[in-house]
């Protein structure tokens, strides 16, 4: 209805498989970026995952380069989607394999429960050790405290939220030092 009739044209005079190869080109590049992350994750289970996935979708993007580049039918426009398409679903898998990975709530989902809380805490113990790691908290005798890069990062959240109308629960409380559990000060 709002197609022009030489799009329409040229769309006619084109085989359907060469219209959606743009896609295609793009999933088999994600396929092989995140099949390459999967390998990748099993043989080293220490790192940053989301700058592991990083590598991978490199790999992915360079193999798509040449899938496209090599396809003389593709006109720019459909090499553009192709690149656009990969970058989003890459980004997608990102958000969802972080989301998995730092949420309690789906800790339980996958097996914990309530009353033994062992995966919850777990997962609290990790958070707190990649929050040492990156440098947003340190430890110093027992306590843990906010550094600069912490502050800073909190800073950005409130702004965030202020933008956005979200109120925090217990926005009245200001807690700058937390105590590290005996059972976890081996962090």
């Amino acid at each position: 209805m709002f197609a022009s009739p030489d799009i329409c044209h040229l769309a006619k005079q084109r085989p359907d498989h060469e219209l959606t190869m743009w896609l295609e080109f793009s999933l088999i590049a994600f396929a092989a970026a995140v099949l390459l992350h999967a390998i990748l994750s099993r043989l080293q289970s220490r790192g940053n995952r989301v700058f592991q996935f990083v590598g991978c979708a490199s790999c992915g993007a360079i193999l798509l380069l040449f899938e496209i580049l090599a396809a003389p039918t593709l006109d720019n426009l459909a090499r553009f989607a192709a690149i656009a398409i990969f970058g989003f679903v890459c980004e997608l898998y990102v958000f969802v394999f972080t989301l998995v990975t730092s949420s309690v709530s789906v800790s339980l989902l996958f097996g914990g429960s309530a009353a033994t809380d062992a995966p919850a805490g777990d997962m609290v113990v990790k958070r707190v050790q990649r929050m040492l790691e990156t440098g947003l908290v340190e430890k110093e005798a027992g306590f843990l405290t906010m550094t600069r890069k912490g502050k800073v990062l909190v800073r950005i959240f409130a702004l965030v939220r202020g933008i956005l109308h979200f109120k925090a629960e217990a926005e009245s409380r200001e807690v700058r030092v937390h105590q590290i559990p005996k059972a976890n000060r081996d962090i």
